[in-house]
């Protein structure tokens, strides 16, 4: 397992992470709790969710941290590597649902690449 990699993957997992909480919590979240035509159910499912993600994402750093100091962990970076693959898939499938290109979605290409940093760190010698 390349650690380098493994360490720029949990790099990219903090980004994302802080990205998700500052710049998503004022462009996304704020206005869904401002809604007041959503049922009740409906926005705080959602924002549920929303914080599920950032957990989710504040996790990943934290493992793919430990796992670069402990190789033998390399298992927890096969998970986030299919994890944050699929996740992006899904970001994109979403956006081309709602009409615009998958690429306005921060969530396609950030988990993408962590997905390809993940992958990389363990085929890479």
């Amino acid at each position: 397992m390349n650690i380098p990699l493994v360490w720029a993957a949990s790099l990219l997992a903090l980004f994302t992470f802080c990205v998700h909480t500052f710049v998503g919590g004022k462009s996304v979240a704020r206005p869904l709790l401002a809604d007041q035509r959503l049922p009740a159910i409906s926005k705080w499912l959602n924002y549920m969710c929303w914080h599920m993600t950032t957990i989710m994402l504040l996790w990943c750093a934290v493992a793919l941290a430990i796992a670069a100091w402990q190789p033998q962990l390399h298992m927890l970076v096969a998970l986030i590597a299919g994890l944050a693959g699929v996740c992006s898939v899904w970001s994109a499938a979403v956006a081309k649902m709602a009409g615009f290109h998958p690429m306005r979605l921060p969530s396609t290409y950030l988990l993408g690449g962590l997905a390809a940093l993940c992958v990389s760190a363990l085929t890479v010698g």
